[in-house]
C-alpha cells in the first residue's frame, strides 16, 4: 500500500506524512516544485504529470489551494 501525498512541501502535508509514517505506512510525496530527489513531480495544473506520480499508489491525499475568485 502506497499513499501519494500531494503538496508535500507544505505544513499540512508534512505533518500528515509524519503521522502516516509513524503508523508504518508507505508514503510517497509529490509537489509541483520538487525540492528533493525523492519528491515526485505532480503539478495539479498539468495532467501530463499525473501518471508517473500515481503509478503504484493505492490512495491519494490531494491538497490543493482553492482557485482565486475574481
Amino acid at each position: 500500500m502506497s499513499i501519494l501525498v500531494t503538496g508535500s512541501r507544505g505544513a499540512v502535508a508534512r505533518n500528515l506524512m509524519a503521522l502516516l509514517r509513524e503508523r508504518g505506512l508507505e508514503v510517497r510525496q509529490a509537489s509541483s516544485n520538487p525540492a528533493t530527489p525523492e519528491t515526485l513531480m505532480c503539478d495539479l495544473t498539468d495532467p501530463a504529470t499525473f501518471p508517473a506520480a500515481l503509478k503504484g499508489a493505492t490512495s491519494v491525499f490531494l491538497y490543493a489551494e482553492p482557485a482565486c475568485a475574481g
